[in-house]
This record gives C-alpha cells, structure tokens and sequence, in this order.
C-alpha cells in the first residue's frame, strides 16, 4: 500500500503533514507508489517518525525517522533503477548499482558505515 494512504489510515491526527510530505514525493519521484509503499524495509521508520508525530514538542524523534527514511532510498533497488536509463540495470543488487551509479565516489567504508546506519548490516 501507498505509504501516504496506510499513514493517512492510521495517524489521520497528521493529516495536513502527511499530505504536504505526500506532495513532496509525487514531485520528487518517479513512479512513486512503487517506490513508497509500506511493505518496503524502510517503512519502519516512517511509521516511527508519524508515531512520534511532527507536532510533538520534542520533533527530534520525528526529524530521525525522516531522515533515516529518506536517506534509505539510497538503498532502494527501485529507486535506484530510476537512474539507471541505459536498461543496465537488470539484474544487478543494490550494491552493484550503487557502484555503477556512485562511480569513483563510491567507497566500500561509507558503504559499510551507512548500512549500519540503516541497520542493513
């Protein structure tokens, strides 16, 4: 299910934030339904951050969440494809894309150091 659906669902007190975050990603990414749905591995921190709530006095739980989600795109095989245009991509693990995509920047340490991050590891 659509992440900004299932949130909609269960914490409808955020309505307003979850719509504008909704906009945010219909406008920043392609396909975005298959990109942000809630079976993914990186709901977990989403639905942490919505449980937390963006109004909450103390937002730095919230603020977490959506940085750790947002940032674990980067780890998103589907999101990754949408950068790949020449159809190499098939086939190829999320860290095979991260390789071709990230080229002479992509560095073995941060690689392990991010997905630990991301509890990947």
């Amino acid at each position: 299910m659509y992440i900004i659906e299932r949130l909609l669902k269960d914490y409808p007190q955020h309505k307003e934030d979850i719509e504008n975050f909704g906009k945010f990603l219909e406008a920043t990414v392609k396909d975005v339904r298959r990109i942000a749905d809630d079976s993914k591995f990186n709901y977990k921190w989403i639905d942490a951050a919505y449980r937390a709530g963006p109004s909450s006095d103390d937002k730095s739980e919230y603020i977490r969440n959506m940085a750790l989600y947002e940032f674990s795109f980067n780890y998103d095989i589907d999101f990754l494809k949408m950068f790949v245009t020449d159809g190499s991509a098939e086939g190829k693990t999320v860290d095979e894309l991260r390789k071709q995509l990230l080229k002479e920047d992509y560095s073995e340490e941060r690689e392990i150091m991010n997905k630990k991050k991301l509890e990947l590891i």
